[in-house]
C-alpha cells in the first residue's frame, strides 16, 4: 500500500525503534511512500519505521580496530550487528570534564563513562546477551544492523521476557495510525476544485522567491497571481474570473501564511496584502540591526548581548512589523550574522558590531 509522505509525521513508530524478532527483521519490506525516495524506511504492519531494536546471544564475534561485529541470535534467526569505534571526539571530553551535576546524575555519568570505557579494551563475549538498536543496512548482499545504541543484559529471564512481551506489540503494529481530525480536515481542505495541492503550490512560490533575487522585496497578492510558479498551475489565474480568481487568492494567502511562519517572508501590518521576502537586500534587516543596537546600548548588562525574543518584541512595535513571526526574527539575524553586522553569543544572545 502506497503511503502520502504527508503522512508519515503523524506515525509514533516512525522515531521509535520497533521491536521485532530476528527473522521478521531479515524478510521486512520497504516502505512505499509516494514522492519519497528513502530506503532506511521499513513497513511494520500499518507503520512505518527506520531504526530497530533487538535481543539476542552472541554467537560469532569479529573484533578489529575500527569496529566490531556480533552476530546475534534470538532463536528465530541471526543477523550480523556492526559497532563502529569512535575515538572521543571534543564533545565527549566536554562531557567527561562536566562536574557540577547533582549526586545521582553525576554517579549515572561515572556509571556511562566506565561502561563506554570497558567496552572499548574488552568488547562483548560469546554467550553475552545484547540489546541492540540500530538502522538496517546492507553488506554483500545480506542484512546487518549498524548500531545505534547497545548494551549487554545481565539477567538470563530478560531474553524470554522480551520474546513474549512481543506478541502483544506485534498486535499494536497492525493497527492503522489514526490522523487528528483537525488535521485530517486540513488535508482534505488543501485540495482545491482543479485538484492542485497547496503543498505543490507552496514548494513553487518557495522556490520561485529563493531563486529570483532580483524580485522586489516587496510584494503583493495581485503581483503573485502573474508569477510564473503560479500560472504554471493555475492556467490564467490573472485573469480568471471572480469565484475562481477568489478561490486562488486563498490558497495563496494560506502558502503565504505557511511560508511566514518558516521565516522567509513577513506580511506587512500597514499594508493590505503586502510582503517583505526576508534577505539581505531587505529593510528589515536594517530595521532589526537599528533594533538591536538600541536594546545593546540600554542594557545594564551589554557584554552578555541581546536576546532574540527581547529584539523579536522590540521590533514588533514598528507599525510595518506587528504580523513578523519567531522564525521570521531568527532568519534576519542569522543573515546578519552572515553579513557580519552581528555576532551570536550563547543562549541566542547577539551583539552588534559597531
Amino acid at each position: 500500500m502506497a503511503l502520502s509522505k504527508i503522512l508519515l509525521g503523524f506515525d509514533p513508530l516512525l522515531r521509535c525503534a520497533a521491536r521485532l524478532q530476528i527473522k521478521d527483521l531479515l524478510n521486512i519490506q520497504p516502505a512505499n511512500v509516494v514522492d519519497f525516495d528513502c530506503q532506511d524506511l521499513y513497513q511494520v504492519g500499518e507503520h512505518i519505521c527506520f531504526k530497530f531494536q533487538i535481543i539476542g546471544y552472541i554467537v560469532r564475534v569479529d573484533k578489529k580496530q575500527q569496529r566490531q561485529s556480533y552476530v546475534l541470535d534470538d532463536g528465530t534467526g541471526v543477523i550480523t550487528c556492526t559497532i563502529w569505534i569512535n575515538q572521543p571526539n571534543e564533545l565527549d571530553r566536554k562531557f567527561a570534564a562536566i562536574n557540577d551535576l547533582p549526586t545521582s546524575l553525576m554517579e549515572h555519568k561515572k556509571e556511562l563513562l566506565d561502561k563506554e570505557e570497558t567496552f572499548r579494551q574488552e568488547g562483548y563475549c560469546l554467550g553475552d546477551v545484547l540489546s541492540i538498536r540500530g538502522r538496517l543496512t546492507e553488506f554483500s548482499g545480506q542484512r546487518e544492523i549498524y548500531v545505534l545504541d547497545h548494551h549487554q543484559i545481565k539477567n538470563p529471564n530478560t531474553m524470554s521476557k522480551y520474546m513474549l512481551d512481543l506478541q502483544p506489540i506485534y498486535k499494536s503494529y497492525k493497527r492503522k495510525v489514526q490522523i487528528p481530525k483537525t488535521a485530517a480536515k486540513e488535508l482534505t481542505a488543501s485540495t482545491d476544485q482543479n485538484g492542485c495541492k497547496i503543498s505543490c503550490l507552496q514548494a513553487e512560490i518557495q522556490s520561485y522567491l529563493k531563486v529570483n533575487t532580483s524580485l522586489s522585496s516587496v510584494f503583493s497578492i495581485s503581483e503573485i497571481l502573474s508569477w510564473p510558479c503560479v500560472t504554471g498551475i493555475y492556467n490564467n489565474a490573472s485573469n480568471s474570473n471572480s469565484k475562481d480568481r477568489a478561490d486562488i487568492c486563498l490558497n495563496v494567502r494560506k502558502v503565504l501564511t505557511a511560508l511566514s511562519n518558516t521565516g522567509l517572508i513577513c506580511r506587512l501590518s500597514s499594508k493590505t496584502d503586502h510582503y517583505e521576502i526576508i534577505r539581505p537586500t531587505s529593510s528589515v534587516l536594517n530595521k532589526a540591526l537599528d533594533v538591536l543596537k538600541s536594546c545593546y546600548k540600554s542594557d545594564r548588562n551589554p557584554e552578555n548581548g541581546c536576546n532574540i525574543k527581547q529584539i523579536f518584541e522590540c521590533l514588533n512595535k514598528n507599525p510595518l512589523y506587528h504580523n513578523l513571526t519567531l522564525a521570521g526574527m531568527q532568519n534576519i539575524l542569522n543573515i546578519l550574522e552572515e553579513r557580519g553586522d552581528v555576532i551570536s553569543l550563547s543562549n541566542q544572545c547577539y551583539l552588534p558590531m559597531l
